[in-house]
């Protein structure tokens, strides 16, 4: 369905992507992986026909239609109505009665809509009143879930899928799994970004891995990529203890050779008058220059071929004590919003040291229930005792806004830490001292991500309220977070849809929704 041949794309001077080779069949589900900013958007846009690769090919089947699921929030005064029913024909509009009840909904307009996005509404559990929601009103999740919706409704055989379960809970990342795996078997085909690791181990038969703009394609989905890249940089660390030892080798006899050319040039010109002696001495000092520069330039070929290694991060942080005392106690609190009540009577407490997450469907209230926890908004009904004396970050959603200042470095108070340290601590979480010295809008959410952390260990904080903390991050920064989280000593808050994230983290686990809170 999908051939694509040495593509590359480069943006002034910086390759992005450099002979990339894939293919994509009938009924695939291919993933995509890679650091942030490693290109994988832009092979999504090249394909759907948004950017224009500068070298290779792209080949789609003449009866391939490409369908693509950008990251970016839907921005439009719509209702959930009108989205799902653009473009959508009178030969595609559903007479099925158990369907007809999606029509006239909009404030008495007359609206349609297939029998196969119908299908999709009742498999996401999707109700009669969402229909006539604005998107402006709706969650980020469920702003998603439009745009997934009109994807799938579509008749596109070959979807690209930027971030698809970004915001969406852990119910609808199921049904979503559930769907991809059919819509497969009947022969659509997928390529999927996607940091979400249950879910690529799940559905991915293959995985296309970027790094350094090269493109390594294996079979399976997370786990197996996560083992071949261990395997992978085994043997290179193998392979370059070889080539170090062989060139030491060679460095050696360099200089050795060279000792003795010099030896033979001196000879030479003590015997410049000899004769017979004075030729040979030439010819010996002449081999062996000639002999050193052939292995100067074997040295420099196997430099070269000394294959590049990342670096581990290796956590090594300052251990600080954390006392196990009250931070909140929340009584029967309750919101409203726009005159209608979003939850109420919902009671809950926490100690510095616990480790506590919150999932549950998108909107029904789970990012106010953090900011009523943590004093940000004061709740309609009930009451929350806060302890102020405990030291507690809050790390949004959108993390850029914890940063006060433009240049990311200066946001860590030279009061907290030195600076030699602090460069040594970002580099143990993977931000280099040149990343260091960058703006903030040039970092990638993960970065961002690791150097709040960063700050909040260095700032001895004892407790951490997170939301979604594992949106838009690469699964590298997601191995980096889980570990400056294991290494954290205070307790933890947290709301997430991320099913491996709350494995780990979570040692107690409560579910929100229209009925209250119930421990899990």
């Amino acid at each position: 369905m999908l051939q694509i041949r040495n593509l590359c794309v480069s943006y002034d001077s910086t390759v992005i992507l450099q002979n990339i080779t894939f293919s994509v069949d009938v009924g695939d589900i291919v993933a995509l992986t890679g650091a942030n900013g490693s290109g994988k958007t832009t092979l999504l846009k090249c394909i759907a026909g948004f950017l224009i690769h500068d070298q290779g090919a792209i080949a789609l089947r003449r009866d391939a239609k490409t369908a693509y699921l950008p990251q970016e929030p839907l921005k439009t005064s719509c209702t959930v109505m009108q989205i799902l029913t653009t473009n959508q024909t009178s030969s595609e509009i559903s007479e099925v009665d158990d369907i007809r009840k999606y029509a006239m909904v909009d404030r008495g307009r007359s609206f349609h809509i297939n029998e196969k996005t119908a299908g999709l509404l009742n498999a996401f559990d999707l109700s009669y009143d969402f229909l006539e929601k604005k998107i402006e009103e709706c969650s980020l999740g469920e702003q998603r879930l439009v745009n997934i919706l009109a994807l799938l409704g579509d008749n596109a055989n070959l979807l690209l899928l930027d971030e698809p379960t970004n915001h969406l809970d852990i119910f609808r990342i199921q049904r979503l799994e559930e769907i991809i795996s059919s819509e497969a078997e009947a022969g659509r085909a997928f390529l999927i970004v996607s940091h979400d690791r249950v879910f690529l181990d799940r559905l991915a038969d293959r995985t296309l891995h970027i790094q350094r703009g090269k493109g390594l394609c294996i079979q399976g989905g997370y786990t197996a990529l996560i083992d071949h890249l261990r395997c992978d940089t085994e043997a290179r660390i193998v392979r370059a203890r070889e080539l170090s030892q062989q060139i030491a080798r060679l460095e050696a006899e360099v200089r050795r050779k060279s000792v003795w050319a010099g030896r033979k040039e001196k000879e030479k010109s003590g015997a410049a008058d000899k004769g017979f002696i004075g030729a040979r001495a030439a010819r010996l000092a002449k081999r062996g220059k000639c002999a050193q520069m052939r292995r100067e330039k074997t040295i420099q070929k196997l430099e070269a071929e000394k294959p590049w290694i990342e670096q581990p991060w290796t956590p090594s942080f300052p251990k600080y004590r954390i006392d196990n005392r009250g931070l909140f106690r929340a009584e029967n609190i309750g919101i409203r919003f726009a005159g209608k009540t979003i939850w109420k009577n919902l009671s809950l407490s926490a100690r510095t040291t616990d480790h506590i997450a919150v999932t549950g469907p998108n909107g029904c209230g789970k990012t106010t229930l953090l900011r009523c926890l943590s004093g940000a908004i004061k709740p309609d009904e009930g009451n929350v005792v806060i302890n102020h004396t405990v030291n507690v970050f809050f790390l949004h959603q959108n993390i850029g806004s914890f940063y006060d200042h433009p240049r990311f470095v200066d946001n860590f108070p030279a009061s907290d830490i030195d600076m030699n340290n602090l460069y040594r601590l970002l580099g143990a979480a993977g931000l280099s001292h040149e990343k260091a010295g960058r703006s903030i809008t040039e970092l990638s959410p993960g970065e961002l991500m690791r150097g709040a952390l960063v700050k909040a260990i260095v700032s001895n904080c004892e407790f951490l309220i997170l939301d979604e903390p594992t949106n838009h991050l690469d699964i590298e920064s997601l191995e980096v977070i889980d570990d400056l989280l294991a290494e954290f000593p205070g307790g933890i808050l947290f709301v997430s849809h991320d099913r491996r994230f709350i494995a780990r983290h979570a040692q107690i686990l409560y579910f929100l929704n229209e009925s209250g809170l119930s421990l899990l």
